[in-house]
């Protein structure tokens, strides 16, 4: 069951990860973000920065990845994929920026 966790887990990771290659918004790989999308982008690293701090078990990083994808959605919906994709290269760099376990297991 655990394995099944583990699995599901970097399934979600890897699908969060293919949304990240994007339609020209920059972060740290270069590419620019909008003036107007840097909030969100912001709040992409933000979100990365509470997951790696406040998630320690298999499920909290499920659950808050679950919500982080909720999240992106909203975004896309509501404000469109440049706001959309600002927050997934927003939350990608930080989680690459902490050289966590979690990084190397997603990217």
């Amino acid at each position: 069951m655990r394995h099944l966790i583990h699995i599901a887990t970097a399934l979600l990771l890897s699908a969060l990860a293919a949304s990240c290659s994007g339609n020209g918004s920059t972060g740290n790989g270069g590419e620019a973000i909008s003036e107007a999308d840097s909030a969100y982008y912001r709040m992409g690293r933000n979100d990365a920065t509470m997951l790696l701090q406040q998630c320690h078990t298999t499920n909290d990083v499920r659950d808050r990845l679950l919500e982080i994808r909720a999240r992106e959605t909203d975004l896309r919906l509501r404000h469109g994929d440049p706001s959309a994709q600002a927050f997934i290269q927003g939350f990608t760099a930080a989680i690459k920026e902490s050289g966590d376990t979690l990084a190397h297991t997603l990217f």
